[in-house]
């Protein structure tokens, strides 16, 4: 796929989470690199605020079900949503639901 075609379906995606009501803003970006050799076209990432839970009907794992359905329609393009923990120890951003650490005094 070419970039400009990424880009446009990058946008869309940003639309929809940006148009769900639940939604206060949303930061996004493609490609990863800052000069690196590893510089990738193929991806981005989104930050999602959610509205404050007074301001919002659902809670933080509804709405993420309900965006997976809505950014499913889109063709060409792989979202993978998730709520990360408050406090992270450790560890990395995956698109997995579960992450190990294991760790040896050898």
């Amino acid at each position: 796929m070419r970039p400009l075609r990424l880009c446009a379906k990058h946008a869309k995606l940003v639309d929809i989470v940006l148009k769900d009501p639940n939604v206060q803003s949303v930061m996004s970006s493609i490609g990863v690199g800052n000069g690196s050799p590893n510089m990738t076209l193929n991806q981005g990432g989104c930050l999602s605020l959610a509205k404050s839970r007074k301001q919002r009907k659902l809670k933080v794992d509804e709405v993420i079900t309900e965006l997976n359905a809505k950014l499913a329609n889109i063709r060409d393009i792989n979202a993978y949503l998730q709520n990360p923990p408050t406090i992270t120890i450790g560890g990395r951003q995956t698109k997995s639901l579960y992450q190990y650490t294991l760790s040896s005094p050898v």
